[in-house]
This record gives C-alpha cells, structure tokens and sequence, in this order.
C-alpha cells in the first residue's frame, strides 16, 4: 500500500521511535537490563544507550521520564528530531509547568502500546 492509498482512506502514517527497557531473563543467570523489543540486551544504564536507540530516520522521538536530559534534546532538535520525551521536575525546578504536564499526559498515550508489551513480556 503506498501513502496515497493511506491518505485516500484517511490513515496517517508517523515515523518515531518508542523506547523503553525492561528487566529481562538472560538465559545464562540472572536478569539482564534491556530493550526486548529490538531483542538487544545490555548490562548499562537505559538513559546511557539512548542514543544508540535512535536510529537516525525517526521524525520523533518518544520515551519516558528517564530518558529526559536537555542535551539529548538539544541534539535532537539539532537533527530534526521532534522531542517527544516527557518532562521531569528536578532540584532545580521541582514544578513541571502546566504545558510540560500537559504533553507528558499526551506522550503518556502514545507510549502505552510500547507498556503494554513490555507487561505481556514481563508476565
């Protein structure tokens, strides 16, 4: 089906990416930190590897609070890259404001699929 054929009948097509990592079974001991729906496996950090997450096509980029870091989304917008992860308070603004609430609520919604399999491979 090429994008006419999507546009004719009312679907849109979006590229980005989701991340997330979960605590997975590795099979040689115990669990391994990861991202099981890329099927790579890593013994680091999730916010370490983000960059390797990304693989470069994306028109955004979508993830949790974990993941946020004003230089990852400095680089982001630098390549074009919309910055859909959402927002966290800190020491040094211990309020997100209502506009960074409200966008976490929306990528919330867009993440939940992701959640959803990652519950099913965690059960």
């Amino acid at each position: 089906m090429n994008r006419q054929q999507l546009d004719d009948l009312g679907l849109v097509l979006m590229h980005g990416t989701i991340m997330d990592a979960t605590l997975v079974d590795a099979q040689r001991g115990g669990p391994a930190f990861g991202a099981p729906a890329d099927a790579g496996v890593a013994n680091v950090n999730e916010s370490d590897v983000a960059e390797d997450l990304v693989s470069g096509d994306e028109s955004a980029v979508y993830g949790d609070r974990a993941y946020y870091s004003r230089e990852r989304s400095r680089r982001l917008r630098s390549r074009d890259v919309k910055d859909r992860i959402m927002k966290r308070a800190s020491k040094h603004n211990p309020d997100l404001r209502p506009l960074e609430k409200t966008c976490n609520r929306l990528i919330s919604r867009l993440r939940t699929p992701v959640e959803k399999v990652f519950g099913t491979l965690k059960r």
